[in-house]
């Protein structure tokens, strides 16, 4: 039995990525912050403020965190999406355990993608 992808989360992620500053993003590491910027580098999307000499590199790397979640993410759904597809494809061929483990990965995968839209499953 073929179960399909819900139009409503692949529109909704493709709506979001339309209505989002376009990709990619850069991260400028600063002395008092970090600045996220669209592709144009001068719209900046998000600063993360840093206490001043703490040397914590925990800013930095929030920072380079967000912008690769961001350029990623488009790509990211459309692989999980992708990979639904053919799961859906081969589920009801093979042995049990295979099936028990393509059920297992749709399953982690559809989860993924709704987190990922902040859609429910």
């Amino acid at each position: 039995m073929k179960k399909e992808i819900s139009l409503s989360v692949v529109e909704s992620a493709t709506r979001e990525r339309q209505s989002s500053t376009p990709k990619p993003w850069t991260a400028e590491m600063g002395i008092a912050h970090n600045l996220i910027f669209g592709p144009d580098g001068v719209a900046c999307i998000a600063t993360i403020h840093r206490d001043i000499g703490d040397g914590d590199s925990e800013p930095d790397a929030n920072a380079a965190f967000i912008v690769r979640a961001c350029n990623s993410h488009g790509a990211l759904l459309e692989a999980l999406t992708d990979c639904i597809e053919t799961i859906c494809t081969y589920q009801d061929r093979g042995s049990r355990d295979d099936r028990e483990n393509l059920n297992r990965a749709e399953t982690q995968a559809r989860a993924a993608i709704a987190q990922a839209t902040g859609e429910k499953d």
